[in-house]
């Protein structure tokens, strides 16, 4: 990996600078802060002065992405676990953002998915196998299946 260059700035302004873009989340800010090489005690410092006043905040952050996530219906809950995961996350606060009933938001889901596959096969194991890989419950592909096989 290419260290960049140390800048005249300090790393909380380097943060400021990054967070004015858009936002991060504290575990890819303290990482882009490292490759710019910042050292340890530095970047602990900026990161806590940005918490207290509020620019970052992981689980206010999380649970926005997660609601556009949802918007989409395009993953299953699983599937949008992993995506919050590696944006930094802990588990704790991926949970935490995700403590509905999602039952509901993975047939549709399914259902919203499912033509654009129905198209390239309609053996009805394959398609159930491509989506229990993309992480769906048995429950909402046999749902989404049965539904959109009966409209046919």
């Amino acid at each position: 990996m290419q260290m960049i260059l140390k800048s005249n700035k300090s790393a909380l302004e380097k943060a400021v600078d990054y967070l004015s873009i858009r936002d991060y989340s504290v575990k890819q800010l303290r990482d882009k802060l490292y490759r710019c090489s910042y050292d340890e005690q530095e970047i602990n410092e900026a990161l806590e002065k940005l918490k207290a006043r509020h620019y970052l905040d992981d689980a206010q952050l999380c649970a926005r992405q997660a609601q556009v996530y949802l918007r989409e219906e395009r993953y299953s809950i699983k599937a949008l676990q992993f995506k919050l995961l590696a944006k930094g996350f802990s588990s704790e606060i991926v949970n935490n953002c995700l403590t509905a009933d999602f039952t509901e938001y993975e047939k549709r889901a399914v259902i919203k998915i499912l033509p654009s596959r129905l198209r390239k096969t309609t053996d009805r194991e394959k398609n159930m196998q491509y989506l229990y890989r993309k992480g769906f419950s048995v429950a909402s592909i046999r749902y989404g299946i049965d539904k959109l096989l009966k409209e046919e």
